[in-house]
Order: C-alpha cells, then sequence, then structure tokens
C-alpha cells in the first residue's frame, strides 16, 4: 500500500498502485519503495537504485527529477507526481521481460525476489596446485594480447606464457602520494601493468593497499581490519594462489606467508552476496563458480587467472560510463575467463565538464574565442588542437546549442533525438558537413582524453579540449604561457555557434546497506562544507562543490575553474541513455575518416538518430 496524495496539506488516502491515475501525487517515505515512475514535486532524498542497476552508490533527486519505480527512498519523504499508469510502468516492464508469472504478489515485491536472485552462490573450494604445470614453453611468444567484448563492455585480455614473469609493483615504502600506473610501470622496467587489490584512498593523491601485500618475497604490510579479505598471488613455483584470511591475526598470516611461500600477491574482499559489488572466487580448480542471474553489479573489473599449462590470463574491462559501457559482471568475468581455458581465477578490483587549456605563446584572448581561428593557426605552426571527438561527451558539444535536441525519455532508459532534421536554420546535414571540415583540417587531432597532457608536454599540442584534472600537467609544460577558457564557437550553415557542454557533478553518497546511516551522512556535511571545501580548494587545486565557496576571491582568480563556471551557462545536464555513445563513437569514426560508406550526409545523420534513439532492451 502507498499513499495518494490530492492536496498535499489536506487530503490523503491509502490505495493500491493500480488505483493511482496519471497526475496524482503519492508519498513515498524513508525505506518504501518507490511504486510508480514519477517527478519529484516537492523534496529531495536519496535513492537506492540497486534493484535497477546493480550500483551500490545511491543517486539524489529534487525537485524536478524523474523517478523510476522500483527503487528505494533512503533519506526523507519526497513527493512524487505519476507520469505513467501502473501497467506501464517500470517495475511492470521489466517484470514481463524477465518472467511470466502467474502470481499475484505485487510486482514491486517480485522485483525484489528477482534482484535477491541475482547473486553469487559461496565457493568454499581451495586451490588445487597440482593441477597446474609451470614448466614454460620457450617456443610460444612471452606475451599475448586478445580483444573481449560484452554487451555492456569492451576489455583486454593479455596471456603471459611465463608466469614468473609476473610481480608486484606498489610505491612501497608508503609515503603521501601515490604513483600512477604508468609511473609503476616505467620504474619496474615491465612491459605492461594493470592495476588491482583493495586499498586506502587519499583523495587525489593516491592510496596505500590494504590487506596482505607481497613484493618480490617482502612482505610490505598486513592489515587485517575487513572481513571477507582474500589473498591473491603467485608463490615460488609461479602458482596462482587464491587464500581466505577470514579468522587469521596478523601472526596466522605470517606462517601461512612463509609456509606457502608466497613471492607476490594483493588482497581484495569479497562482501555478502547481496550487496553484489565485491567478489574474488572465480573459477576453482576448473569448476566455475554458480551464479543467479548476473552475480553482480555491472563495474570496470580486474581480474586474473591461470591455466593448466601455467600462462597467466590477466583481464581489464571498462564501464561506469567510458564506451559507453556500464561494464561487466561476474557472469561476464567467469565466462571469458572459462573460455580462454582458465583452471583457477579471482577478481582482482571493481568497481566533468569541460573547458580549454590553450598556449599564451601561440594564441590571443580573441583567437581563442574562435575554434576555426585556432585551427589555422595551429596548421600554420605545423602544431595541432586536441579533443576526444569520438566520445559522446565531447561530440555533444557541436550539437548542444544549434536548437537540435537530445533528451531521455521518462523511461529513464530511451533517447530522443532529432539530430538530422531538415528544418530550421541549422539542419543536422549542415552539422556533419562543419564536422567533415573540422576533422580534416590539418590542425586539428582526436585523441583520448588521458593522452592530451602528454602530447601537451611534448609540443605538438597547442590547445585542448579536456578537464581540471590536466591542470598541473599543462600548468608544468607551458609556465606563464598556461591560459583557460570556455569553449569556443564554430562555423555551421555560415554562423558562428557557441560550443556546448555536457554539464555534470560528483556525488557524495551514503551506501544504502550501512549501519550508521546518520553519522555517515554528518559526515558528508562535514567534508562538503564551506571551510573544508576552502581546504581542499587550497590543498589540491581542485575546485569546490560547496556554492558558498566558489565565491571566494582566491578561488576566482584560478583559470581552470573560471573557465568551467563561463562554459556552465552554455551547459546541458548530461542526461542520455545508454545506446547513445556507441552511436556517437561510430558516427565520430565516420567523419574522422571521411568516408560515408556511399551515404549522403543526410543518411548517416538519419543512421545516427536511429541508433541514438534505439530502445535499450532487445
Amino acid at each position: 500500500m502507498q499513499i495518494r496524495v490530492k492536496d498535499l496539506t489536506l487530503h490523503t488516502l491509502q490505495v493500491t498502485p493500480e488505483e493511482v491515475q496519471v497526475g496524482d501525487t503519492i508519498v513515498v517515505k524513508v525505506g518504501e519503495k518507490v511504486p510508480l515512475d514519477g517527478k519529484v514535486i516537492k523534496g529531495n532524498s536519496m535513492l537506492d537504485t540497486a534493484s535497477l542497476t546493480g550500483e551500490s552508490v545511491p543517486r539524489s533527486v529534487e525537485v524536478g527529477d524523474e523517478v523510476l519505480s522500483g527503487v528505494v527512498n533512503l533519506n526523507d519523504v519526497i513527493y512524487i507526481e505519476v507520469t505513467k499508469p501502473y501497467a506501464d510502468s517500470t517495475v511492470s516492464r521489466i517484470i514481463d521481460l524477465v518472467e511470466n508469472s502467474a502470481s499475484k504478489k505485487a510486482k514491486i515485491e517480485k522485483l525484489q525476489e528477482i534482484v535477491n536472485k541475482n547473486s553469487l552462490q559461496d565457493m568454499d573450494a581451495e586451490v588445487d596446485t597440482d593441477l597446474i604445470n609451470t614448466e614454460v614453453n620457450k617456443e610460444k611468444e612471452l606475451i599475448e594480447i586478445k580483444k573481449v567484448s560484452g554487451n555492456n563492455f569492451e576489455g583486454t585480455m593479455m596471456i603471459v606464457n611465463d608466469p614468473s614473469k609476473i610481480s608486484l609493483a606498489t610505491t612501497y615504502p608508503w609515503s603521501e602520494y601515490g604513483k600512477e600506473l604508468g609511473v609503476l610501470v616505467d620504474d619496474a622496467g615491465a612491459i605492461a601493468g594493470v592495476n588491482g587489490g583493495i586499498y586506502y584512498s587519499s583523495g587525489n593523491k593516491g592510496g596505500r593497499p590494504y590487506g596482505v601485500t607481497v613484493s618480490n618475497g617482502e612482505v610490505q604490510d598486513i592489515s587485517l581490519g575487513l572481513s571477507g579479505l582474500y589473498l591473491i598471488g603467485f608463490d615460488e613455483n609461479n602458482l596462482l594462489r587464491i587464500i581466505n584470511l577470514e579468522g587469521m591475526n596478523k601472526k596466522d598470516v605470517e606462517k601461512m606467508l612463509k609456509e606457502e611461500k608466497i613471492r607476490d600477491a594483493i588482497s581484495f574482499q569479497e562482501e555478502a552476496s547481496d550487496k553484489n559489488n565485491h567478489f574474488v572466487k572465480l573459477i576453482i580448480n576448473g569448476e566455475k563458480r554458480e551464479l543467479n542471474g548476473m552475480g553482480s553489479g555491472a563495474n570496470p573489473r580486474t581480474a586474473i587467472g591461470q591455466r593448466k599449462d601455467g600462462s597467466v590470463l590477466i583481464l581489464v574491462t571498462d564501464g561506469r560510463g567510458k564506451n559507453g559501457h556500464l561494464g561487466a559482471t561476474a557472469s561476464d568475468l567467469i565466462e571469458i575467463m572459462a573460455e580462454y581455458g582458465a583452471v583457477n581465477a579471482a577478481n582482482l578490483d571493481g568497481g566533468s565538464s569541460s573547458s580549454m587549456y590553450y598556449n599564451k605563446e601561440y594564441f590571443s584572448e580573441d583567437d581563442v574565442k574562435s575554434l576555426d581561428k585556432m585551427l589555422s593557426i595551429a596548421a600554420a605552426n605545423n602544431k595541432k588542437v586536441a579533443m576526444e571527438f569520438d566520445s559522446g561527451w565531447y561530440l555533444y558539444t557541436f550539437f548542444g546549442n544549434t536548437g537540435l535536441s537530445l533528451s531521455i525519455k521518462p523511461d529513464g532508459i530511451t533517447n530522443e533525438c532529432n539530430w538530422n532534421s531538415q528544418t530550421g536554420d541549422i539542419t543536422g546535414a549542415a552539422i556533419k558537413q562543419a564536422l567533415n571540415s573540422i576533422a580534416a583540417n590539418p590542425g586539428f587531432v582526436s585523441m583520448p582524453n588521458g593522452d592530451i597532457a602528454e602530447h601537451i608536454k611534448s609540443g605538438d599540442v597547442i590547445a585542448g579540449i579536456s578537464g581540471v584534472w590536466d591542470v598541473m600537467n599543462v600548468k608544468e609544460a607551458w609556465g606563464e604561457n598556461y591560459g583557460a577558457c570556455k569553449l569556443p564557437t564554430y562555423t555551421v550553415a555560415g554562423k558562428e555557434v557557441q560550443m556546448s557542454s555536457f554539464t555534470g557533478y560528483k556525488m557524495m553518497g551514503v551506501n544504502s546497506y550501512s549501519k550508521n546511516k546518520e553519522w555517515a551522512c554528518r559526515l558528508a556535511d562535514w567534508l562538503t562544507n564551506q571551510q573544508n571545501q576552502e581546504l581542499r580548494f587550497k590543498e589540491k587545486n581542485q575546485g569546490p562543490s560547496n556554492s558558498k565557496a566558489a565565491e571566494s576571491e582566491e578561488i576566482k582568480k584560478v583559470a581552470a575553474i573560471q573557465a568551467i563556471i563561463a562554459q556552465s551557462q552554455y551547459g546541458t545536464l548530461q542526461r542520455v541513455g545508454n545506446s547513445y555513445w556507441d552511436a556517437c563513437k561510430k558516427f565520430a569514426n565516420t567523419v574522422l575518416s571521411g568516408n560515408n560508406g556511399g551515404l549522403s550526409d543526410q543518411e548517416v545523420m538519419d543512421t545516427l538518430v536511429i541508433e541514438i534513439t534505439a530502445s535499450a532492451v532487445k
């Protein structure tokens, strides 16, 4: 039963969800599930969306935000105006897709049953080292690289045929600052490297491993405060070991490390199956871990395994919006590792606004107002203006202020888009033609966002569309010539159009499974207050999330932050369905290649819109 409200102050009725009509207002109290799709008209709160997405981090909502049925209200009472009848609600559609049940239970209860079944079963088996032969076949290449993919992820499988070549690199002895993965790889003189293990977070400065850490036979740390810790690593015989540390004290661990002759190891955490995020064991002695459903939420993942011949499998997958992908689940990792012949395998890890930087040596303040002008100057100097053209985050900059539209439907899944419009002052085909010219300009280059800073350092990139994460690198490279500004204009259909941007935010959430939600919320409030956000800026040069802190004179002097503030008036809240990202990547690569495949510009735009608006449910 839920509350139906005709008047926010006077009349309330308890009714079943089937009785509620579109336009009615429902009250959802703390701890209750949202029974119907709608829009928040009063109050703000945090929502547990794990039942729909598998994501453990709650989502904040306020007046005007759309809410899907099936999520759980965590913090405060919210009033929701119903936008869909019960029969068309998200919960109803999911249940109808998942199972055709004759049960008379309310569908909101049925959804929870399905979610509860989406879990990993306990796996008590221990690694049998006699199943692995570590005698190296010297006729094989040391490393083989394979591409892997799934419905919601892309990744890379690295096969290392000599397990003795696998070792652990850390920043030990620990300091305040960590090191990027690439630096660790270089310092170790390694060919390649991946991240793994659970760690203490130290903000943007880095972190240090948690649990048991062993590198080249040296025990670097033993910390056992967390439940569900496992050791994952190699012994002196180059055998992959996956050892449960539950119930061990420090002396027990020290004894085990000596007896088992562990040479390199890290730790990861196995949480209760209902949390669906942390898990360790994937395959043990050739037996795949049993699952219900997907086994976990989708996330970027790193995993390791070993085949019968001793060769090591190292898998990395993307997620959390990168390339439009949600990520890999436990089911995905298990099936990939099994496909590649893993006898034993374990999970290792899981789990912005735009502005432009420019070199004042080449550009004046007037020059950077126009992308056409900047490309001309860059080409004349045999230099480049860089951006990640094939990312939906950055491709949107060319469409946002053209009068064409992109939005997400009330279902929270499917997109609406008219980027192929043939009417108005600016048509979709005209934008395509403008993008063709930009892509073909010798002063332009498309490159991954993470590569721009390195090319700035090398001198071939003199302007780049990126974010605040690159500030320090850019300042170091350009010194007094460093500048930052809002995005420029570009020419389309003979008009100068201000480039737009997606506007986003980062959130501090409280896990719905926390035993101390109130204290956690208080901590979040304290961390985000004006005083601490000003301190964060001084210590880390990061823009504050507190609006009062952002008004300080010191912060107003920071060029990158002011550039983002200036750009924000041309920004749009990033709310798109998953089909948007892959569609944009495909379209952008068509533009970059200069090959429409025999299609006209209008036909290319029609195809783009069809793919952006495609149903996420197949």
